[in-house]
This record gives structure tokens, sequence and C-alpha cells, in this order.
């Protein structure tokens, strides 16, 4: 983990979770402190602090398939909580649409944010294009 964003070093390096995981860092609580989530298959494993070891708390989510994110979706929420993708729907069964923003989330944000593509190929959404 980075505490600054000027070194690009990490200040903390950790271990959690099995190298398949889908890893989120949010604030679930509303403190204002992120903390991390790992999700297995539909099954979530949450971390209050930043350390090792055993999860603070565990539940399942969503069903097979969905790609859980975790964010602030209203104005004036405290913390964050989860929502689900599901499938390719949301850009009309058009591929194009899919990868222009699956291309502009990148530019933007760095990754792929909506996880759209799914084998890392640098393209979204390949069921659209079927």
């Amino acid at each position: 983990m980075l505490n600054d964003a000027v070194s690009g070093i990490a200040s903390t390096v950790l271990a959690y979770g099995e190298a398949c995981d889908e890893v989120d860092v949010c604030d679930r609580d509303g403190n204002r402190t992120d903390t991390l989530m790992v999700g297995r298959g539909g099954h979530y494993f949450v971390e209050n602090d930043v350390s090792t070891g055993v999860s603070s708390s565990d539940f399942s989510y969503g069903d097979p398939g969905d790609r859980v994110l975790a964010g602030r979706w209203s104005d004036g929420q405290a913390g964050d909580t989860l929502g689900v993708r599901r499938g390719s729907d949301d850009f009309g069964g058009s591929w194009p649409a899919a990868q222009a923003w699956f291309e502009w989330s990148v530019a933007t944000y760095g990754s792929d944010v909506a996880q759209l593509d799914g084998d890392d190929d640098g393209e979204a959404c390949d069921a659209l294009r079927r």
C-alpha cells in the first residue's frame, strides 16, 4: 500500500487472501478508513484493519458470474456499499459501446474498473462480439 502519491514505493506490504481472489479496498462502515475485502467465488472475506490473518467477517453476495463492485452510489452516502455488475447488457448489446467505455476507463482510471475484460486480452465483453 502507498501512503503518499510522491515516492511510488509501497509503505506497507502484506499478504491477504489467495492468488485468484478479487481484492476490493473500500470504506464499508463509513469511518473514512478503507479496509480490505477479498471475493472468492461469491464469498467475501472482510478485514477491518490492515493486517494479515483471519478475516474479521465473511458473507456470500450475488450470483455466480457477477462482478461485485464497492462504491458510493448516491450523494451523501456514508461509507461504501456493494453493487453487482451482471452480464454485458449495460451497452445495449453493442460491442463498440462496451469497448469505448472500457478504453475510456483504462485511460481515465488506469484500470478496467468495471471488469469488462474478463480474459485480459484488451477487449471488453467478448460475448458481445459473437
